[in-house]
């Protein structure tokens, strides 16, 4: 349950990011060319050699977004072909950490209501009237016993 919680968050923070990427693009430039970016609603990763094409030189770069959100992977070669960048959107990042996070923090969720209703955790048979830790008759799983209020007012 805490992996699909921490999941689930990731894909959160990616949709805020997705969001808002559109007014700014935060990317990174080595001296060499290559760069790694967020904005525009997607990943930028590319490289072009400083004699060809300029760039804003080594460091962390802040720019005006143009609102023009990226749907779809893109492969392209601009001006030069020794120019290229790759540019992933931001949406499928979260589709995978969003759709494992969402499966995994549900059954999580399920497996602790069965178990707090007296049901076995895995497939939610009743064992109340079941022997205390003894596996599940239904599907054989371990049964954690835990001890409840009548419980504990038998043994005392």
């Amino acid at each position: 349950m805490i992996v699909g919680a921490l999941l689930l968050s990731i894909a959160a923070a990616l949709v805020l990011t997705l969001a808002a990427s559109g007014w700014r693009r935060l990317f990174y430039e080595t001296a060499a060319g290559s760069w790694i970016g967020v904005g525009d609603g997607s990943l930028d990763v590319g490289h072009a050699e400083p004699s060809r094409w300029g760039g804003q030189g080594p460091g962390v770069h802040i720019e005006d977004g143009g609102m023009q959100y990226e749907w779809w992977v893109t492969t392209e070669t601009v001006f030069f072909p020794d120019v290229w960048i790759v540019t992933i959107p931001l949406w499928m990042f979260a589709v995978l950490a969003g759709v494992p996070g969402a499966v995994l923090f549900t059954l999580g969720c399920r497996a602790r209501r069965r178990a707090k209703a007296g049901a076995c955790a895995k497939c939610g048979y009743d064992l109340r009237a079941s022997a205390s830790g003894a596996p599940c008759p239904e599907c054989g799983a371990a049964v954690i016993a835990k001890k409840t209020g009548t419980d504990a007012a038998r043994a005392g």
